[in-house]
C-alpha cells in the first residue's frame, strides 16, 4: 500500500516536471524571431523574423503620416518606405 503511494508520487511528479518543461521550451522559442537592441542600441534580428522592410511592416502595422512614411513595429525598429 505504501509502496503504490509513493509509486503514484513518483509519477504524479514526473508528470508535472514534464508539463514544466514542455510549457518552458515552447515559452523560450515564441520569441526567437524578433528584433532586439544590441549593446549600442541598434536594432538586430534575433532569429528570422517575418518583417524585415517597409512593405511587410506595412502590411501588418499603421503608416506614419511622415514624409517619406514610415512603418514602425511597437517595441521594434522603424522602416522607411523607398522611392
Amino acid at each position: 500500500m505504501i509502496q503504490k503511494l509513493e509509486n503514484r508520487k513518483i509519477v504524479v511528479i514526473s508528470g508535472v516536471l514534464l508539463v514544466i518543461g514542455i510549457t518552458v521550451l515552447i515559452v523560450a522559442r515564441v520569441n526567437e524571431d524578433t528584433w532586439i537592441k544590441d549593446g549600442s542600441g541598434n536594432w538586430v534580428m534575433h532569429g528570422n523574423p517575418a518583417i524585415q522592410d517597409f512593405e511587410s511592416c506595412a502590411r501588418k502595422y499603421p503608416i506614419m503620416e511622415t514624409y517619406p512614411e514610415r512603418c514602425q513595429i511597437p517595441n521594434g525598429p522603424t522602416f522607411v518606405k523607398q522611392y
